[in-house]
């Protein structure tokens, strides 16, 4: 298996959708706060450790740049899928789980654009 299949989408369904998939079962459960508490625990823990590892070790290469366009094209779908669940939560004051299911079509654009990457048709 290619590395950057593996980094890039294999390792986030392995790490992430387990976590989504209790988030559901929660919320169909009504322990909506609950859900939310895991999905936020889970996204703080993987933006905090890795990224410090990263900056510190790889500091160089977080630059933009035509070579890194894509790792901030990734952070910025993560950004809109979290504004995508969070915003409508909180204006209905209760999380659903056709809400946390909203972030698959955000997972979904960022495979489309993985494997763009890895096909060559995106540098």
């Amino acid at each position: 298996v290619d590395g950057a299949l593996l980094a890039l989408v294999i390792a986030p369904i392995a790490t992430e959708l387990p976590e989504k998939f209790n988030s559901v079962i929660w919320v169909r459960q009504g322990k909506d706060t609950l859900s939310m508490g895991n999905i936020t625990g889970a996204m703080v823990f993987q933006s905090t450790i890795p990224t410090v590892v990263a900056l510190v070790f790889a500091s160089q290469t977080w630059v933009a740049a035509p070579g890194s366009y894509v790792a901030f094209a990734s952070a910025g779908i993560a950004f809109l899928s979290m504004g995508a669940i969070f915003i409508p939560m909180a204006r209905r004051g209760v999380l659903r789980g056709r809400g946390l299911l909203v972030g698959g079509l955000f997972y979904l654009v960022y495979l489309a654009l993985v494997l763009a990457v890895i096909s060559g048709t995106v540098g």
